[in-house]
């Protein structure tokens, strides 16, 4: 039998097997019997398609997720803000401190929409591939010292103390993009802000092993379960434990951030002990730049 000719025997019986069927079924549904197909292209040809329909699948079950996702983070900050517009435009008596707290809480829940669409951008991004990395030499040191200062506001309304315990005496550089790094280090840091409870501290560090840098997040919450720990990079994650302070999260902040880290050649592991805390360890490569 020609290819072209057996090729066409094939479409036509993936065609037939892509909806429930019976051998006889398929028989007819062919000009010649199958026995004149080799049984190996047969049997390769309905594990394709078997895979492709589970993959379509996976793939319309993570779409419905991601949509569901959306409105349910999306519904709490539009809401907040719709209510305040009512308030402002129906009261003639509010004062300056109201009107200045009222402010406050629309800039807070827009910046939480904007980073539940940050999250989404980025998430298509990398599974498109389209993650540009600009790598850069930088100080240990000085993606700390960023992502400490952005998070000084949360943390000190909890009264989270944040301890870094990094000196001078790490006069290491990196080798990154420096704003995915950054969005990274956020992502691990605001979860620490998020599940601490009141009045507690994290605490930051940085040790160098052989060609990698190694930073350390610790925060003294209330630990991450062994069965949570392995769904813990994973899309859509709820963990068990609760943030503190009734803050919302998408489910995707860690998961996004393993990706960008290994995306630079990096990685990032969690230890943690319920009822002691997490930390948290990010290494970057080491880059051959030094302090002058």
């Amino acid at each position: 039998m020609h290819d072209s000719a057996r090729k066409d025997k094939i479409i036509n019986l993936s065609n037939i097997l892509v909806s429930p069927t019976n051998f006889d079924t398929v028989q007819d549904g062919l000009k010649e019997p199958v026995s004149n197909i080799q049984f190996e292209e047969f049997s390769h040809l309905q594990t394709t398609i078997e895979s492709l329909l589970n993959k379509i699948s996976q793939l319309e079950n993570e779409k419905k997720e991601l949509l569901s996702f959306t409105m349910h983070d999306l519904k709490n900050p539009l809401s907040i803000i719709t209510m305040i517009g009512k308030i402002l435009l129906s009261e003639n008596k509010l004062n300056q401190d109201e009107i200045k707290e009222f402010g406050k809480d629309i800039v807070q829940s827009s910046e939480r929409m904007f980073q539940i669409i940050q999250h989404f951008t980025n998430l298509y991004s990398l599974e498109q591939g389209y993650i540009n990395i600009d790598y850069q030499h930088f100080p240990a040191s000085s993606i700390f010292d960023t992502v400490i200062e952005e998070n000084l506001g949360d943390a000190s309304t909890k009264n989270i103390e944040i301890q870094p315990l990094y000196t001078n005496k790490e006069k290491c550089f990196c080798i990154a993009d420096f704003n995915l790094a950054l969005q990274i280090f956020d992502s691990i840091f605001s979860n620490a802000i998020i599940f601490s409870p009141i009045g507690s501290r994290i605490q930051c560090s940085i040790e160098v092993y052989e060609n990698m840098v190694c930073f350390k997040i610790t925060d003294n919450g209330p630990g991450i379960s062994e069965l949570d720990q392995t769904k813990l990079f994973t899309k859509f994650t709820k963990l068990s434990a609760k943030p503190t302070g009734n803050e919302h999260t998408s489910g995707l902040g860690l998961y996004i951030a393993k990706q960008l880290a290994e995306s630079m050649n990096g990685s990032i592991e969690c230890e943690s002990d319920i009822g002691v805390g997490s930390t948290f360890t990010l290494k970057l490569p080491k880059s051959t730049e030094h302090y002058q």
